[in-house]
């Protein structure tokens, strides 16, 4: 079996209690998770794929078969919150990794979920894995880290701001082998972590009953109402090598996962539409709007002066902020961030 990294750093710092010493990762060590290495080989403009990792806990947590990533909205309802800790204990109990990104609400549930029965979980963070963001997941970061592991692209120290969480996304994307919503709102950061599922190739399903669900079932994820559904895809799904990632530049065709997917296939319809698009007309407007001032903007400001319906509007930003042109800030605000052109 794969080594864990070496322990470079110090012990954790102050953010969270004194616990699993920080380890720093290169990409090619001993240990190296071995989906990262498969997707960097192919895309090689991934940067995220191709950075050091810095990690909290048991490495060898990440070697565990299925890897299910669970996520939803922050501001989670309380149905939603229980279904996502049903699951992340169903998936953990069976052997598998619950991955997730340590925020409030689905993700801390998911996380939760895998805790309770003694299972493995993995935290990935857009902070330094010593940094307890939120404040209020600082004793559940330190159970991840004594029974899974924190992970990070970013090394200690570093703070939750608004640019680091593309890059915690796709790590998150990259690791699965299925990736889950939960719950979400039409403008969810979960959608962006969807695109970057399917570019990679992973499977992708979605619970009914969310806009933000809604949006990734009408992009080709597969349809569940249960923990039993989501079980049933793991079960019937292909292997993970068999998915292929989105070649440079283009979109991903992640193979059909479970009965309803491999009907269409052999049926001979076309595959499902990906997430990844080119610019649209409507994400240019957006893009020239934001661009047309320093002040962060609400999706109704941005649908009253573009003309967009806020679901057009919502799909078009998390195109913006998937290719790094926009930033979502607290409170559902879009501010851009680089130039037009």
């Amino acid at each position: 079996m794969d080594q864990a990294p070496q322990s470079r750093a110090t012990a954790a710092g102050a953010g969270l209690p004194p616990g699993a010493a920080v380890a720093a990762w290169v990409p090619g060590e001993p240990g190296w998770p071995h989906r990262l290495a498969e997707l960097a080989a192919e895309l090689p403009d991934a940067r995220p794929l191709h950075r050091p990792l810095w990690l909290r806990g048991d490495a060898q947590a990440l070697q565990a078969r299925p890897a299910v990533t669970i996520i939803g909205a922050r501001a989670a309802s309380a149905a939603g919150e229980a279904l996502a800790l049903a699951l992340g204990a169903a998936v953990a109990e069976r052997g598998g990794l619950v991955i997730s990104g340590g925020a409030l609400g689905i993700d801390g549930a998911a996380h939760r979920g895998a805790l309770s029965v003694q299972g493995r979980t993995c935290a990935v963070l857009g902070c330094g894995v010593d940094v307890a963001y939120p404040q209020r997941h600082r004793r559940l970061f330190h159970e991840i880290s004594e029974r899974g592991c924190l992970l990070s692209s970013f090394p200690p120290g570093a703070q939750p701001v608004p640019w680091h969480f593309p890059a915690r996304n796709e790590l998150m994307a990259a690791l699965a082998d299925l990736l889950v919503i939960i719950e979400a709102r039409a403008d969810s950061g979960s959608l962006i972590t969807a695109r970057q599922a399917r570019r990679h190739g992973r499977a992708l399903a979605a619970f009914l009953g969310s806009a933000g669900t809604a949006a990734a079932l009408a992009a080709g994820a597969q349809p569940v109402q249960t923990v039993a559904d989501v079980l049933a895809l793991l079960a019937a799904g292909p292997a993970p090598s068999e998915r292929r990632p989105a070649a440079r530049g283009g979109p991903a065709e992640p193979p059909p996962v479970g009965p309803r997917g491999q009907a269409r296939r052999a049926a001979g319809a076309p595959p499902a539409p990906s997430f990844i698009s080119e610019f649209s007309a409507a994400a240019d407007g957006l893009l020239a709007v934001l661009a047309q001032t320093v002040s962060p903007h609400d999706l109704g400001e941005l649908c009253a002066r573009t003309g967009l319906s806020p679901g057009d509007c919502a799909a078009a930003l998390v195109d913006l902020e998937l290719r790094g042109r926009c930033t979502r800030l607290a409170g559902g605000r879009y501010i851009v961030h680089a130039p037009l052109g």
